[in-house]
Protein backbone atom coordinates (compact mmCIF):
# COMPACT_ATOMS: atom_id res chain seq x y z
CA UNK A 1 0.00 0.00 0.00
CA UNK A 2 1.55 3.25 -0.99
CA UNK A 3 0.28 6.50 0.51
CA UNK A 4 0.71 9.74 -0.50
CA UNK A 5 2.54 12.33 1.82
CA UNK A 6 0.02 13.77 3.10
CA UNK A 7 -2.50 10.77 4.10
CA UNK A 8 -2.40 8.03 7.35
CA UNK A 9 -2.74 5.09 7.67
CA UNK A 10 -6.26 3.76 8.70
CA UNK A 11 -6.80 3.15 12.63
CA UNK A 12 -6.62 -0.18 13.83
CA UNK A 13 -10.18 -0.88 15.52
CA UNK A 14 -8.29 -4.00 17.74
CA UNK A 15 -9.96 -3.71 20.79
CA UNK A 16 -9.52 -6.99 21.58
CA UNK A 17 -5.63 -6.99 21.91
CA UNK A 18 -5.90 -3.88 24.09
CA UNK A 19 -8.16 -5.26 26.42
CA UNK A 20 -6.18 -8.54 27.14
CA UNK A 21 -3.13 -6.13 28.42
CA UNK A 22 -2.30 -6.58 32.73
CA UNK A 23 -2.22 -2.86 33.19
CA UNK A 24 -1.37 -2.25 37.18
CA UNK A 25 -4.44 -1.59 38.72
CA UNK A 26 -5.58 -5.61 37.24
CA UNK A 27 -2.71 -6.79 38.33
CA UNK A 28 -3.43 -5.45 41.86
CA UNK A 29 -6.81 -6.48 42.13
CA UNK A 30 -5.97 -10.06 40.78
CA UNK A 31 -3.15 -10.13 43.58
CA UNK A 32 -5.11 -9.04 46.59
CA UNK A 33 -7.96 -11.56 45.47
CA UNK A 34 -5.74 -14.51 44.96
CA UNK A 35 -4.02 -13.51 48.53
CA UNK A 36 -7.47 -13.35 50.27
CA UNK A 37 -8.86 -16.78 48.55
CA UNK A 38 -5.53 -17.95 50.25
CA UNK A 39 -6.16 -16.81 53.33
CA UNK A 40 -9.99 -18.26 53.58
CA UNK A 41 -8.68 -21.24 52.05
CA UNK A 42 -6.25 -21.88 54.67
CA UNK A 43 -9.08 -20.85 57.29
CA UNK A 44 -11.42 -23.23 56.01
CA UNK A 45 -8.97 -26.18 55.88
CA UNK A 46 -7.72 -25.28 59.97
CA UNK A 47 -11.45 -26.09 61.10
CA UNK A 48 -11.73 -29.39 62.73
CA UNK A 49 -13.20 -32.35 61.34
CA UNK A 50 -16.59 -33.28 61.42
CA UNK A 51 -17.46 -37.56 60.85
CA UNK A 52 -20.13 -37.48 58.22
CA UNK A 53 -19.86 -34.23 57.01
CA UNK A 54 -16.81 -33.91 54.76
CA UNK A 55 -15.76 -30.73 52.99
CA UNK A 56 -17.11 -30.56 49.91
CA UNK A 57 -14.33 -28.29 48.81
CA UNK A 58 -10.64 -29.47 48.72
CA UNK A 59 -9.43 -26.03 50.45
CA UNK A 60 -5.68 -27.72 49.86
CA UNK A 61 -6.09 -27.21 45.89
CA UNK A 62 -7.53 -23.56 46.09
CA UNK A 63 -4.34 -23.16 48.54
CA UNK A 64 -2.12 -24.02 45.83
CA UNK A 65 -3.93 -22.22 42.87
CA UNK A 66 -4.03 -19.29 44.37
CA UNK A 67 -0.48 -19.42 45.76
CA UNK A 68 0.67 -19.99 41.89
CA UNK A 69 -1.47 -16.99 40.62
CA UNK A 70 0.05 -14.72 43.52
CA UNK A 71 3.62 -15.78 42.53
CA UNK A 72 2.42 -15.01 38.73
CA UNK A 73 1.03 -11.60 39.05
CA UNK A 74 4.08 -10.66 41.37
CA UNK A 75 6.63 -11.44 38.91
CA UNK A 76 4.57 -9.41 36.52
CA UNK A 77 4.16 -6.27 39.36
CA UNK A 78 7.97 -6.31 39.37
CA UNK A 79 8.17 -6.34 35.48
CA UNK A 80 5.63 -3.66 35.55
CA UNK A 81 7.22 -1.45 38.23
CA UNK A 82 10.66 -1.52 36.91
CA UNK A 83 9.73 -1.60 32.99
CA UNK A 84 11.98 -4.62 32.70
CA UNK A 85 11.00 -8.10 31.62
CA UNK A 86 11.66 -10.37 34.34
CA UNK A 87 14.15 -12.89 33.15
CA UNK A 88 15.57 -16.28 34.83
CA UNK A 89 19.31 -16.54 35.78
CA UNK A 90 20.26 -17.42 32.02
CA UNK A 91 18.72 -14.20 31.09
CA UNK A 92 15.81 -15.68 28.68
Amino acid sequence: MRLSPGKKLPKSNNRRREAAILDLQTTLITLVLAAAAVGWANWRGRKPYVPGNPPLIPYGVIQFVGMVIVFLMAAHLITLLTGKPFTGRRGY
